[in-house]
């Protein structure tokens, strides 16, 4: 039995468990190519799949079609050009900053800074494509968890460091289970707020 939503939230309802959907509008401000971006739109869904959460994208390559409504359910994630890096107070070796908001209000807004992403992965060895994909899916994290902490391993480390990298390749760089957890409760308060407000309550 499926559940829909307003703004792009759909709960999928099975035998034993539900699997909250949630809309992401890509933004390909930097150009990545076609393939590569195929490649990270993939691995950043799977990735959020093994943590409860499956995404639904929108690529926005028509002028004059633009995609939904940013909001709790409906995420933002904007691949930035060189440069763009400066419009935000970061690291010198971030790869990307979610704007997360505390509770009752909801973050939607991911950017992520493409051009350090290639150099990050010409230097770890990692396809850009994969890596790309294993960076949305960690600033999904920051804004679906609602924090700018990072773990002592795995995905939502700092830093990347070899043992997290080797794992990319195999699919095991992932969100641990208290994070899946967390990712999972989150979500479910933003999809019942965006059903509270469509039926006008």
């Amino acid at each position: 039995m499926n559940k829909l939503g307003a703004g792009g939230a759909i709960l999928l309802c099975l035998a034993s468990a539900c699997e909250a959907q949630i809309q992401v509008n890509l933004y390909n401000d930097a150009a990545m190519r076609d393939h590569a971006l195929s490649v990270a739109q993939k691995e950043a869904s799977r990735i959020l799949k093994e943590a409860g959460v499956s995404l639904s994208w929108c690529r926005r390559l028509i002028p004059g079609e633009p995609c939904p409504e940013p909001g709790p359910a409906t995420l933002q994630v904007r691949l930035y050009p060189r440069g763009a890096e400066s419009n935000y107070s970061v690291p010198a070796n971030s790869l990307g900053v979610a704007l997360t908001s505390p509770a009752p209000e909801f973050g939607f807004f991911v950017g992520v800074f493409a051009n350090r992403v290639t150099e990050y992965g010409q230097i770890t060895g990692c396809s850009y494509g994969l890596m790309m994909g294993h960076v949305i899916a960690h600033e999904l994290g920051h804004l679906l968890m609602e924090r700018s902490a990072h773990s002592r391993d795995g995905l939502m480390k700092e830093t990347w460091d070899k043992p997290q990298r080797s794992l990319m390749p195999t699919g095991r760089l992932l969100f641990d289970r208290s994070e899946a957890r967390e990712i999972q409760v989150k979500v479910s308060a933003r999809l019942a707020w965006v059903e509270r407000t469509s039926d006008g309550k």
